[in-house]
């Protein structure tokens, strides 16, 4: 478990420039834990990594995961599959089976296009560069869809990247420090980064009895190791 005096953030740093900036702040948060350059402690020099537009959602994300991995931290992936997703009918019809796939995922006034041909090639272009990187085991990849047990053992080795429903119905992206009980209970808490509501130079750190936290299982979780 993290000392008190570790949870702490960049002092200063924004951790909400806009509201869709909740992947690249979950980023510049493990980067300040890891204890990497200062540089990368913004959500905004993560922007830059990942090519997010400013008040637009990050679409390339497998771009963060892998400047983790440049960056020397050890990664698990656990996710499942999409069996639904027809790949046939995708290099037939292209963008039209993409928009029909995702629906208003990808028309829902207010966002981009977060699903385009060229998004999806990008991001499988990044991926397969984890290769070199999972035949050393820096980089490994469970296909299972992940629990909350799944969460609270990465949670004892480093920290866990998972996505949660915001109000908008939309994923929003937290990042899993550790778990514990209250003091004098028996009560179980999971904590976590959470960089909603306009924190700038304070801890944005939530802790929530386990029974009431929750996640997209659907969307995967990744675990960071790092020191504690």
């Amino acid at each position: 478990m993290f000392k008190p005096e570790a949870l702490t953030t960049a002092q200063g740093v924004d951790y909400e420039p806009d509201e869709f900036a909740c992947f690249s702040a979950a980023m510049a948060f493990v980067l300040h834990k890891a204890d990497r350059a200062p540089e990368f402690w913004e959500p905004l020099a993560v922007d830059t990594i990942t090519g997010r537009q400013a008040g637009q959602p990050t679409v390339h994300t497998n771009k963060g995961y892998f400047f983790l991995l440049e960056q020397g931290l050890a990664l698990t992936d656990v996710f499942q599959e999409d069996d639904s997703f027809d790949e046939e009918a995708y290099q037939a019809q292209g963008q039209a089976y993409l928009d029909e796939y995702y629906g208003q995922k990808t028309t829902e006034e207010g966002l981009a296009t977060i699903h385009t041909l060229e998004d999806i090639e990008e991001s499988s272009a990044t991926k397969q560069l984890f290769a070199p990187f999972q035949e050393t085991g820096q980089y490994t990849e469970k296909a299972q869809t992940p629990t909350l047990q799944d969460i609270l053992e990465l949670t004892n080795t480093g920290l866990v990247i998972a996505q949660q429903d915001n109000t908008q119905g939309d994923a929003h992206t937290v990042v899993v420090i550790d778990h514990g009980f209250f003091p004098d209970s028996d009560q179980e808490y999971v904590r976590y980064f959470d960089n909603a509501g306009g924190f700038s130079g304070i801890a944005p750190f939530r802790a929530e009895p386990l029974e009431e936290f929750s996640f997209i299982p659907e969307d995967g979780i990744v675990g960071i190791k790092i020191e504690k």
